[in-house]
């Protein structure tokens, strides 16, 4: 069993050894001077002796360190340092749109996540503070087994770092709403540099038995790799890539995953500057997900830089950092005079409320021609009444059976990082003038429903805030500011308090009651599950009375439980 040392573990450890040091300080001045001599002899004898044990081979290594510290110093980015400035000065990526390597266990990947410039700023961040990896064992040679396990160096950002650079603030923010995950749920970033022959066994990133739960991974190379450096996923073949002799195609034994690392029938991802590798370790019903267990393949030529961050399930470092407008609260008039590469890119999630309820927007998650299809099968398909709403279940069939139909629902599940087989049937629905929909959870607390996400996309609309919150969708949050105000009054309330903020030129984020209003082509996800899985109440939401033009919308319920082949309503 082996489990990573945090970053506050390890501020503790030297906490606890400067204490020591200084104790033993306070020792020595109080002690005769006739000690001093004798402790002088000692050290010369060590000296000696470390000469004499350690040998060449000891030198061998030191010299490996100071180059590798001397190359650090040189890897620097020349040009413009963009690590000062303002958050709303840093540029962004073009694009956000995962691309599902598996699902299962859940691995997505992005290219050009992370721009060269944010690569070199991480790197630089840095430069010449890289440490020996260390990994946490159940043996009494911890040393020499951590070697065996892992060789590569790295290190933990402070606290500090986090909290006081704008840069980092950026890159980490992205690599938050990338996953999903809120701000505070999260260790300190990781800066790992492998060098030739540096490599990290199988393993797992989470281990609950020992208070290491960690609900995902993401993984950003800030370097390409000449070659080998891949990161392997065995999945069911992850009992040959153990730390066990086998024999090559030669007859040669090689041990751990070397053998693995060559094999073109295994999931294996490449190095590449930018690229982001998000995985879950625990599958959709909260399960520890062995299928998770991964190792970084020894680097063959070249080198090999990466950023990670593991996320919790509950808060960890308790740092959110500050609000950046462009990507947070809902999108303003502002946006469209920002520079292209200041804008965010396309499928870019904005943040409306991080936990609880945890909220994301996308503008344009459909094109005109695809709401287009969507009505036009709202008014082929059988309909019922329901909770003051028109509704029309599609089924799995006709989901499968359009090509564009289905583009929409993998873009749907690729969203919120769920596998296809987890959802029930596109629900669409309209509102006639006036109709409203109370307030209500859209999972339950008992084994009945469980529906973690929830992805509504409007279909009519123009994104205007009516006074009345006509057609708006409003989230109640974990206070309930309208009390026993009927849903109407709330939604009017919540309007006029949203519109002064407008007014004012503030931005927000979870201003509650939160009001969403219709606009064409935009996609709402929200939590009703809390990421351990226990029910959010804060999820609580209506929809406010339609206005004149009444309101279309598409949505889907995603499951726990995978639910494919099942009919509507029977779920």
């Amino acid at each position: 069993m082996q489990k990573k040392k945090n970053g506050a573990a390890k501020a503790k450890v030297q906490k606890n050894s400067n204490g020591a040091a200084e104790s033993q300080q306070a020792g020595t001045t109080s002690v005769g001077w006739h000690y001093l001599a004798a402790g002088l002899l000692i050290a010369v004898v060590a000296i000696i002796v470390k000469v004499a044990w350690f040998g060449p081979a000891h030198q061998k290594h030191e010299a490996e360190d100071r180059a590798n510290q001397e190359h650090e110093a040189e890897s620097e980015p020349k040009g413009q340092n963009s690590s000062h400035k303002r958050l709303e000065e840093l540029p962004t990526v073009k694009d956000l749109d995962w691309r599902v390597v598996s699902e299962n266990p859940r691995i997505y990947v992005r290219d050009d996540f992370l721009l060269d410039e944010e690569c070199e700023i991480l790197k630089k961040q840095v430069s010449g503070r890289l440490e020996p990896a260390k990994v946490v064992q159940e043996t009494e040679n911890k040393h020499d087994t951590q070697m065996e396990v892992r060789n590569n160096r790295q290190i933990w950002l402070s606290y500090e770092e986090e909290r006081d650079t704008p840069a980092l603030h950026h890159i980490i923010k992205r690599l938050h709403r990338g996953s999903r995950l809120p701000e505070d749920d999260a260790e300190a970033l990781q800066i790992g540099h492998y060098g030739v022959g540096q490599k990290y066994e199988l393993h797992q990133d989470s281990d609950p038995a020992h208070d290491v739960a960690r609900p995902a991974t993401m993984i950003v190379y800030l370097s390409d790799t000449e070659e080998g450096g891949e990161t392997l996923f065995p999945r069911e073949h992850r009992g040959e890539c153990t730390r066990t002799k086998r024999k090559d195609k030669d007859g040669n034994l090689v041990d751990g995953i070397k053998l693995c690392c060559d094999r073109d029938d295994l999931l294996r991802i490449k190095p590449k500057k930018g690229r982001a590798v998000l995985f879950f370790n625990h599958d959709m019903t909260g399960q520890k997900d062995f299928g998770a267990e991964h190792a970084a393949c020894p680097v063959k030529r070249g080198e090999k830089w990466i950023a990670q961050r593991w996320f919790r399930y509950q808060p960890y470092q308790r740092l959110v950092h500050p609000a950046d407008w462009r990507f947070e609260g809902f999108p303003g008039p502002g946006l469209k005079g920002l520079a292209s590469e200041l804008r965010p890119g396309n499928m870019e999630p904005r943040t409306l409320s991080q936990k609880h309820p945890s909220i994301y927007l996308i503008d344009d998650f459909l094109s005109s021609e695809e709401i287009r299809q969507l009505m036009e099968l709202g008014q082929r398909i059988s309909s019922f009444e329901e909770n003051g709403m028109t509704r029309r279940w599609t089924t799995f069939e006709q989901e499968s059976g359009s090509p564009e139909l289905l583009d929409m629902i993998k873009r749907m599940h690729r969203t919120v990082l769920v596998p296809e087989a987890h959802s029930e049937p596109l629900q669409l629905g309209s509102y006639k003038a006036g109709e409203w929909q109370p307030y209500h959870v859209d999972s339950a607390d008992d084994d009945s429903i469980h529906r973690p996400w929830t992805l509504l996309v409007y279909l009519t609309g123009d994104g205007t805030l009516g006074s009345e919150g006509e057609g708006a969708t409003i989230f109640l949050g974990p206070q309930n500011p309208c009390g026993t105000l009927s849903l109407a009054e709330c939604c009017a309330l919540g309007a006029r308090h949203h519109l002064e903020l407008a007014a004012s030129g503030k931005h927000t984020t979870s201003a509650f009651p939160l009001m969403i209003p219709p606009k064409a082509g935009r996609a709402v996800f929200f939590r009703s599950l809390t990421t351990s899985g226990a029910l959010d109440a804060s999820s609580t939401h209506g929809s406010c009375p339609a206005g004149p033009a009444g309101k279309w919308i598409a949505q889907k319920f995603f499951r726990k439980y995978a639910l494919q082949g099942k009919e509507p309503g029977k779920f």
